[in-house]
């Protein structure tokens, strides 16, 4: 899918423009998988020297019938269906939106360290200018264990103050990142002002100097835009390598499509144009639009059959409309799989779920404690996420 930035101002302020057919300019490309277990909401993506972090759902374009359905999986987590993620050519959508983060850049020739805005780059071209070189992404990020993110505090690790730095003072105090290259440590790169503070970057990562100099987490969630902070937060930073696989962690649920759900039955029933013609009606008004649909012209299916179906599909939604005091995470997936398990462990073969017996013969060597093994030729499994984003110690969730 079309990776996308997040807003025709900021297009303007870096250099770049829309398409002639009026949507953002595209930045790169993902997979729609790894929409689920990598590059989900909030997750950091780097794209040529450049850093973006994939926006909130807030800022995607989805069609408000759902793709899948999965009812098991909706059960658990009381939700009515399923998104796909926005597809990548503008015919179909206008792909995911994405935010540049860190706005904090440096300049591989002058050391200068600022918001990207400030270098004043030429159209298209992430270059200093003033001394033409390349300006590439900070390094380092912070996060708290409630999943904030924001940029590393440089002028407060600098200056060794708690205080956030005043109104116009980013002008005053010129920042620079000058690497020694005496040693690979932190402590060979040094942050150095203006007005003559400086710091290396030892002990950061540590996480006891930022308490000791008071820096705490201010609740910014920038995936979600600049002013979606949650004030008030005061957890303790950790600081991160902006590229560092423990930065971001994808919370996933998955389930498999088993009878008597993987059924064609089932799925024509769930879609929304017929689904909400029949749940909740009496057996004689399902019965009488299953015929005015064609559903038993071929002799097919049954009125019994569509009955059936309906009442099913009621009986899913009802337990989903109970909430059993949010169930922890496990049992769900325990409850979940223990339904598949117990499928799995017979034969059917259909259109949809294909699970048969090996072809075992007194040859076929044994393994201790298993007692039956199954050939599955044919599955759906869905996987998704849900509207968050997780970072170290907040677990949270993206899009599926």
């Amino acid at each position: 899918m079309g990776l996308r930035s997040g807003s025709r101002r900021r297009l303007d302020q870096e250099g770049q423009e829309p398409s002639s057919q009026g949507v953002l300019g595209r930045l790169g490309a993902v997979r729609r998988a790894q929409q689920i277990s990598t590059y989900g909401v909030g997750a950091m993506v780097a794209i040529g020297d450049q850093s973006f972090l994939v926006s909130g759902l807030d800022s995607w374009k989805v069609e408000p019938d759902f793709d899948i359905r999965e009812p098991r999986l909706e059960s658990d987590l009381h939700v009515r269906g399923f998104h796909l993620p926005p597809a990548s050519d503008p015919p179909a959508g206008d792909g995911v939106r994405v935010r540049r983060f860190p706005t904090t850049y440096s300049c591989q020739g002058c050391g200068a360290l600022k918001p990207y805005s400030g270098f004043n780059s030429p159209k298209g071209r992430g270059h200093c200018g003033q001394c033409d070189r390349a300006v590439t992404p900070s390094r380092f990020v912070v996060a708290c264990a409630k999943g904030h993110l924001s940029e590393f505090p440089y002028w407060e690790w600098t200056h060794r103050r708690r205080e956030a730095a005043s109104p116009g003072s980013t002008d005053r105090c010129r920042m620079k990142l000058i690497s020694t290259g005496r040693t690979a440590s932190l402590r060979s790169i040094v942050i150095q002002c203006s007005c003559g503070k400086k710091a290396s970057h030892e002990g950061a990562f540590s996480g006891k100097e930022m308490a000791r100099l008071g820096i705490t987490c201010q609740g910014h969630r920038p995936w979600l835009g600049d002013e979606a902070a949650q004030p008030g937060c005061g957890e303790a930073l950790q600081a991160l390598q902006r590229g560092a696989s423990a930065a971001w962690f994808p919370v996933v649920r998955s389930a498999l499509t088993i009878p008597p759900w993987h059924k064609a039955l089932m799925q024509m029933v769930m879609r929304r144009e017929h689904r909400r013609h029949l749940v909740g009606k009496d057996d004689a008004h399902i019965a009488e639009y299953a015929l005015d649909e064609g559903w038993l012209a071929d002799g097919r299916y049954t009125p019994a059959d569509i009955v059936d179906a309906v009442r099913t599909l009621e009986a899913a939604e009802r337990e989903q409309d109970t909430d059993p005091e949010n169930p922890d995470a496990f049992e769900l997936a325990d409850r979940l799989r223990t339904e598949e398990f117990r499928q799995l462990s017979s034969t059917t073969e259909d259109q949809h779920f294909v699970c048969v017996p090996a072809n075992a013969t007194a040859d076929s060597p044994t393994v201790p404690g298993v007692e039956q093994t199954m050939l599955v030729k044919r599955l759906r499994e869905v996987r998704v996420r849900g509207a968050g984003s997780a970072h170290p110690g907040n677990p949270g969730a993206g899009a599926g």
